[in-house]
């Protein structure tokens, strides 16, 4: 029997992102205080001074945390892109139905690269029996080559997999694991692993959500597609997700980088205390994948480098 008093919240993490992991769990238990929350963090590489770290976050808030060692044989063929690949981390959420409890129907996804900044009981009172996932549009428009190979009609939208709030009977009253992980492991150029999958199964049956839900760091206002004048206010105004979707992330340190005081924040409130030498060594490798995007986008402006 499920407590419907509880909120189900899942994030995949490995050493890498087990602080900013933290990060999203501190901002989330912060800005909803009046609710219950049970944890659920997929990995496979998670050493054990970062799980007391996060268990001790999560006990802290009066919440519960169960955490769980993946089956990697399960995604074994999997592909991933050449340039900028990611983890295998990526690819957990599409086993979600198989390893959370049986008797779990709902369960919101986050990634851990996101702080939340409000309430989310409007999330969670979404009715989406019907629907397998619930998420907000791509702010960026998918190519023709990329559209085609997800078979994704003309005029129906591509959805960001950061921010799911997961229906897990539909997944797995319809089998839905299997679909996902048949197209994780076709042979295929590869643009966005999980969340492509995710685009390919359930195209045209998503439930989209406002853009509140899940705030890009980076896109323009030209780039959302608002249904009405609300929704843009609410974005502008009283967005409850931001998503560093794209570089800069907040934990570079790079003058100017959008919203990091929000993420700084949410730091320090945590009480991180491992400094990882991996995290370490990763940034120093993104600023000078950062400071080459920024070259690269000053000759293209200046018209000495050609798309």
């Amino acid at each position: 029997m499920v407590d419907e008093n509880y909120f189900h919240v899942c994030l995949c993490t490995d050493n890498n992102y087990a602080q900013h992991c933290a990060v999203t769990l501190c901002s989330l238990f912060e800005n909803n205080h009046e609710h219950k929350f049970v944890i659920h963090i997929l990995t496979n590489s998670l050493d054990k001074d970062y799980r007391i770290e996060l268990e001790n976050l999560a006990y802290r808030y009066n919440a519960q945390i169960f955490i769980y060692n993946v089956n990697s044989e399960l995604l074994n063929g999997c592909q991933y892109r050449i340039k900028r690949p990611l983890s295998e981390a990526a690819y957990y959420r599409v086993l979600l139905a198989s390893i959370l409890p049986a008797n779990i129907n709902k369960v919101l996804y986050l990634d851990c690269d996101i702080v939340v900044l409000g309430n989310i009981n409007d999330l969670f009172s979404l009715e989406i029996d019907n629907y397998p996932v619930a998420a907000v549009q791509e702010p960026v428009e998918i190519c023709d080559d990329h559209r085609n190979q997800l078979s994704i009609p003309y005029g129906e939208s591509y959805f960001n997999s950061g921010v799911l709030l997961i229906n897990l009977k539909y997944w797995r009253d319809y089998d839905c694991q299997s679909a996902l992980l048949e197209f994780s492991k076709r042979e295929r150029h590869v643009y966005c692993h999980d969340q492509d999958a995710l685009n390919y199964v359930f195209k045209t049956k998503w439930y989209r959500l406002p853009p509140k839900w899940n705030k890009s760091n980076t896109a323009t206002m030209e780039l959302i597609d608002f249904y009405h004048i609300l929704d843009k206010r609410e974005y502008i105004y009283d967005a409850r997700i931001i998503h560093y979707i794209d570089e800069p992330k907040p934990w570079y340190k790079i003058y100017g980088t959008r919203y990091r005081k929000k993420y700084d924040k949410y730091l320090k409130l945590s009480g991180w205390k491992i400094n990882s030498k991996i995290q370490v060594k990763n940034r120093i490798v993104l600023y000078k994948r950062v400071f080459i995007s920024r070259f690269k986008g000053l000759l293209y402006s200046i018209g000495l480098l050609s798309m």
